[in-house]
């Protein structure tokens, strides 16, 4: 059957959201659920996340922009995720294995990617993040799923390898990426004036 594939994008109601992929599941020529995808960013009004997983839609894991979210970090995004599930839900609900699998496998399945990346299998690109486990908020360490999900930050980041490329050595940018961080950030000093202008901030 060839069944019509959503990506949904925060900026929903998680209310109408729900509501409408249910009737979409529940049609008499219904929606696969594997070809359903929601990804959300995270906010106190997600509870519809455990009722989309209930129903077998995937869920991913983003950030919004620089204007609404200043730390476009990941791991603070899956922090919350799973936090606000047991403060809406109860203290079971989502815990950090389905959370963490949300923000990787869940990323690859909404791109339609997951027999590339996603995780770290034979046949799959080289996609590796290798995460620090000694800075005082990570201590101590007694599970090392829990301890990515609730105690790490972007700034634990110590590698980054994409298809098997490395791009941060030591929690910096390598002459891979193309990026100069010093002059980045030079820029965005000299351009921090206009935009307050423009913003009437200043």
């Amino acid at each position: 059957m060839n069944t019509p594939r959503l990506l949904a994008v925060s900026g929903m109601s998680p209310q109408i959201l729900t509501e409408t992929l249910y009737a979409l599941i529940k049609a008499p020529t219904p929606w696969i659920p594997d070809e359903v995808h929601l990804l959300t960013t995270v906010t106190g009004k997600n509870k519809a996340v455990l009722q989309l997983l209930t129903a077998q839609v995937n869920v991913a894991l983003g950030a919004d922009g620089a204007p609404c979210n200043n730390r476009l970090d990941g791991f603070t995004e899956l922090r919350l995720l799973s936090l606000l599930q047991k403060g809406l839900c109860g203290p079971e609900a989502l815990p950090a294995a389905q959370a963490l699998e949300i923000a990787t496998l869940g990323g690859a399945k909404a791109l339609g990617l997951a027999d590339q990346i996603g995780s770290l299998c034979v046949g799959k690109q080289a996609d590796v993040v290798v995460v620090g486990q000694r800075s005082p908020g990570q201590l101590p360490v007694h599970d090392p799923v829990s301890l990515l999900v609730y105690a790490t930050q972007g700034s634990d980041v110590r590698h980054v390898l994409v298809g098997g490329e490395l791009l941060v050595r030591q929690g910096r940018l390598t002459e891979r990426t193309g990026l100069d961080v010093d002059r980045l950030r030079a820029h965005c000093a000299e351009q921090m004036p206009a935009l307050l202008r423009r913003a009437k901030l200043s």
